[in-house]
């Protein structure tokens, strides 16, 4: 039994990754608003997105999309 809770732990932090990869993606390179960008992952909201990018990031979504401005400019 720990056996499968640690399969469906491991399946939701690699669903996780490839949902942030996405809001990353789109951030850097698309202008959507985070609405939008929500939306297209499958995040219940923006607060919710941004709670988990956060986590992962240790940066909001604006944060990492401006700093990238600032790289290309």
């Amino acid at each position: 039994s720990s056996d499968v809770c640690s399969s469906d732990l491991k399946l939701q932090a690699d669903i996780e990754f490839v949902r942030l990869s996405k809001v990353e993606n789109l951030l850097l390179f698309t202008g959507h608003d985070l609405s939008y960008i929500a939306g297209e992952t499958g995040f219940a909201d923006c607060s919710h997105l941004i709670r988990t990018f956060k986590k992962r990031y240790q940066m909001t979504p604006k944060q990492i999309r401006l700093q990238h401005q600032n790289i290309r400019n």
